[in-house]
């Protein structure tokens, strides 16, 4: 592996474990919300739990996109370079 590749490769890893150590965390938040007890007027806390969950899924969902988007479009990049050059030795 070359030493971006490795580099991207770690970083890809260490952004899943995160994102993945904070759904836990955010699902054990809620799941004591819920188990309190406490009456809210006008509010199911499990709605709001799962609201909540579902708005923080979709931001880190377009987090990821902009972590990964650079790698992306240089790898991209560097295929349709490659392609292009064994198109251009075809003709």
């Amino acid at each position: 592996m070359q030493p971006d590749e490795t580099r991207s490769t770690y970083a890809t890893t260490l952004a899943a474990a995160s994102i993945a150590l904070n759904v836990v965390v955010l699902g054990l938040c809620f799941l004591v919300f819920n188990l309190s007890g406490k009456p809210i007027e006008d509010t199911n806390a499990l709605a709001v739990s799962i609201t909540t969950i579902e708005i923080f899924l979709v931001v880190v969902a377009l987090g990821g996109f902009w972590m990964l988007r650079n790698n992306v479009i240089n790898t991209a990049r560097a295929e349709t370079q490659e392609y292009l050059k064994t198109r251009q030795d075809a003709l």
